[in-house]
Order: C-alpha cells, then structure tokens, then sequence
C-alpha cells in the first residue's frame, strides 16, 4: 500500500494540475499527486476533494527513500515555523475549516480566535488532523496539540513529540476588562470567545499551573478556573478534582484567592453548555451574556446578574444525595452555600459550589 506524500495548497503560481484553478486543491511537492477538488476520481479523500496520481516520483519508481512525514518534530524544533507551515495549509482548505466550525457547533469566523490554528497529514484518512499551538505566558509557542475529528462527534487528541505543555491565549488579553474563564483545552476556549467573553484554555484539567502563574502574576481582574463532568464508573472526577486542585496551586503562588466553578450537572462542559439545541437560535452574544450573569458575573458587552446555570446547591444534603457524603473539606474547613468554589492561598473548601466562609 502506497503513502501519500505531504501535500500543500495551490496557489497562483502553482495551480492545480488537474483542474488548472488557484484555489481549494492540494499537490505534492514532487508533482506526483493531487487532491482536486473539482475533478472527481475513483478515490476520495474526505472533504479536501478526488486524488489523481499525476507520475511516479523517483523514489516510488525505484522503491528507493521513504515518503515525507510531517509527524515528529526534534526538541530542536522551531514550534512558531511549524505553526505556521501547517496553518497555511489550513488556509488553503476553506472546506475543512467550514466543516471542523460544524463539528464543534461553532461560527467559522471563531476559529480566527487561534491565528494559527492548523492541519496536517490529512490525506493518511478520512478526518483531518488539525494542529493548536501552545504557548507560554509570553505567547512564545512551545509545543503543538492535535485533535482528529472521528466518528460520533469524537476526537483523537495527541500531542506533537518534543514540545512542551502550554496555554491557548487570545490575540490580545490585558487590554480586555471583565473575568477570564480558564477552560481545559482549545475547544471550550474557542467556543467562549465566540460568546464574547475573555478565556484562557489550560492543556489538562490540573494541567498550566507554571504558565498561568506567570500570566496572571500582574492581573488586575478575576479570573475563575472552569471545570468538568466527566465522572467516572469509579467515582473519579478529574474535571473537577483537576479545578479545584489548579485553584490551590494558583493560590499558593499567587497569593490571593482563586475560584474555581463546574457546569451544571446535564451538562460535560462550557462548550456542550454554549451549544445546546436550546440556545442554538440565540445570538452568540446574548449566549455569553447568559454564561457570565449565571456565574455572577459581567460580561464585556453586557450586565452582571445570577440566572440559571453555572451555580449549585451545594447544601449538605445535596452532597450526601450526589456523593453519599458530605466532602471532608466542607466538614472541617467552612460551610457550603450556593456560589462559586474560592480557594485561597494554602487551604480549600471545595465540592460543587461550595465558598470559603
């Protein structure tokens, strides 16, 4: 079975061989294979289009070298070129950004919140392999994650060998007024900017502390830690566990309470929340203005106020119906109440909603 080499998008000066237009195709850098978009073939290749076999490169004639990889990038790597090889690829598909935008539930245009959100290896299946750099508190890019789109509305996440864990960061932050939802990973953090509101995706559920220290070392606003459902047949919960956790370590090192939140129970996440067939009409907007007055507090463009949403009842009763008991810290640290989780600096007083008293 023959690998398809790496392919790249056309352009005005190297058009499309099959169908000779400038745009949406893809070809090999050694002219051996296209993906046309227009010119139909025996073998499709997902959304990008048709292959056609154009010629036989040296090496596949001669059995003789391997074809080109865009996998495993050394130590050494220039992560911010990386980024950029495979965003401009990307760039070259529109199709593939309009279907990933479906995917996720989201507008095309909020996929512009990671510039340099990308694809690779493509061809090697039928679902895209996009690419999200990661960065440091500084924007500096030190690694590259990649989700594959698959089946069900699922995806494969990795991560590029050789880089380093970091953060998803909008464009521009400090500027920005209002409280900054720190997200596990680049899909929640898409799906709040395109709300409006100012977020922060986090590589892990516990995952970021160093970065997110750094970066919120000289910050002026509240920032609060989201967590997730996703509770396992064991009783692990590392969505939510992962918050409350991070919250102490941002404490500890900044010195200064950080709160911590979950969605609501029928809900895994902010994305699913954001997206829900009920709100699907809603502007993105009045969506936004909607998460932020359930979490008490204001969005950018609109006001501050509690509705229904993001805040529990958290009473000792509901733990022992949720949990069959009540959380130690609850017992021995404070009371619970409705609200957000606070953590301050050294101690926590957790389970869902609970506050420091």
């Amino acid at each position: 079975m023959n690998t398809l080499p790496e392919m790249g998008p056309v352009s005005a000066k190297k058009r499309c061989p099959v169908c000779k237009k400038p745009d949406w195709c893809l070809i090999s850098p050694d002219g051996s294979a296209a993906i046309c978009s227009r010119t139909e073939s025996a073998k499709r290749c997902g959304d990008a289009g048709w292959l056609h076999r154009l010629k036989y490169s040296e090496a596949r004639a001669t059995g003789k070298g391997k074809p080109s990889k865009l996998g495993k990038p050394s130590k050494s790597a220039n992560w911010q070129r990386e980024a950029e090889r495979f965003a401009e690829t990307l760039a070259g598909l529109p199709a593939i950004r309009e279907s990933l935008a479906k995917r996720l539930g989201l507008p095309v245009a909020a996929l512009d919140a990671i510039p340099l959100l990308g694809i690779r290896n493509y061809t090697l299946g039928t679902f895209a392999e996009f690419t999200i750099p990661e960065t440091d508190a500084e924007r500096k890019i030190i690694g590259i994650a990649t989700r594959t789109e698959a089946k069900d509305n699922k995806a494969d996440k990795k991560f590029v060998t050789g880089g380093k864990r970091g953060l998803t960061l909008p464009a521009e932050t400090r500027e920005r007024s209002g409280t900054a939802f720190v997200v596990e990973g680049p899909t929640d953090f898409l799906a709040l900017t395109a709300a409006g509101l100012l977020a922060i995706g986090r590589p892990s559920c516990s995952g970021g502390a160093k970065h997110l220290a750094d970066f919120f070392a000289e910050w002026v606003g509240e920032f609060l830690i989201v967590g997730e459902n996703d509770r396992k047949p064991n009783d692990d919960w590392p969505g939510r566990d992962g918050a409350r956790s991070l919250a102490k370590i941002l404490a500890e090192k900044l010195g200064r309470p950080v709160k911590w939140t979950m969605p609501p129970a029928e809900v895994k996440d902010v994305r699913e929340w954001l997206t829900a067939e009920a709100r699907e009409e809603a502007p993105w907007q009045q969506r936004g203005e909607e998460l932020a007055a359930s979490t008490g507090h204001r969005h950018p463009g609109g006001t501050a106020g509690r509705i229904q949403g993001f805040e529990f009842d958290a009473s000792p009763a509901e733990d022992r119906r949720r949990y069959g008991r009540v959380p130690r810290e609850l017992r021995s640290h404070g009371r619970a109440c409705r609200g957000t989780g606070t953590v301050s600096a050294g101690w926590a007083v957790g389970g869902r909603g609970a506050t420091a008293r």
